[in-house]
């Protein structure tokens, strides 16, 4: 038993310390150790799974009711919507809870926890600064590098909907089923063609997209950040 404890000890030891040669899954586990004391993450993972669930769900139910056009396909259409609405409950119900704590101890908790982040932010820094200097601008420029191709290639498919909020599609659902009623499943399927649909289908996959996109380009802002702040800072000889 103290063998294996000795030898957890000496593992967690190895991961934390500095390597000799800078890498990224070393970056990305110090920061997973800084956002253990970090406030809530953005969105959590109930939050994103059901944005996937919604998706996916409701993009099936449709393709299956136009294939089918019958009352199978109508059942399985408010099927898809009960759940599609169940997702967004969800969503709803995590977020408000959050933004209601949030809002109880904004202030004084936000200070609260930038004071305490700050000396893990410093040693984080300091441990930047064991590289040599070339290297971490090797680095820094490497980031830049990518960072400005994923913009470039994220910006040909997406376009500017990084941007594209939740208020704006709320609306645009709203437009889109103010006349619609609970007993008017069937003419809601003769709007839409199976062009329609999938077109529907994969505008809200590249919704998903632009939101997986927003997280890779904070994190290599993250990465850019650190890099220019230990580089600012001297790092090694």
């Amino acid at each position: 038993m103290q063998v294996a404890v000795a030898a957890s000890a000496e593992q967690a030891a190895s991961d934390t310390a500095v390597p000799k040669l800078f890498s990224f899954a070393w970056l990305e586990a110090r920061l997973e150790e800084l956002a253990k004391g970090a406030d809530e993450p953005v969105t959590t993972r109930l939050e994103r799974y059901a944005m996937a669930a919604a998706v996916i769900i409701g993009g099936a139910a449709i393709l299956v009711a136009l294939l089918l056009r019958n009352q199978v396909g109508v059942s399985i259409l408010r099927v898809g919507i009960i759940a599609d609405w169940i997702c967004v409950a969800l969503i709803y119900a995590s977020s408000g809870y959050r933004a209601w704590r949030y809002l109880k101890r904004q202030h004084r908790e936000f200070a609260i926890d930038l004071d305490n982040l700050y000396p893990q932010y410093r040693s984080l820094i300091d441990k930047f600064r064991e590289f040599p200097a070339t290297e971490l601008g090797n680095q820094l420029r490497y980031v830049r590098d990518r960072k400005a191709t994923f913009l470039y290639r994220y910006g040909l498919i997406i376009g500017s909907t990084e941007k594209l909020g939740v208020l704006p599609l709320l609306a645009v659902l709203y437009l889109q089923l103010k006349d619609w009623s609970f007993n008017g499943w069937a003419d809601a399927l003769n709007h839409i063609h199976l062009v329609g649909g999938l077109l529907l289908w994969m505008l809200l996959l590249m919704y998903l997209l632009a939101w997986w996109g927003m997280r890779t380009k904070g994190r290599l802002d993250l990465y850019e950040m650190l890099l220019t702040e230990a580089s600012e800072a001297g790092g090694g000889v």
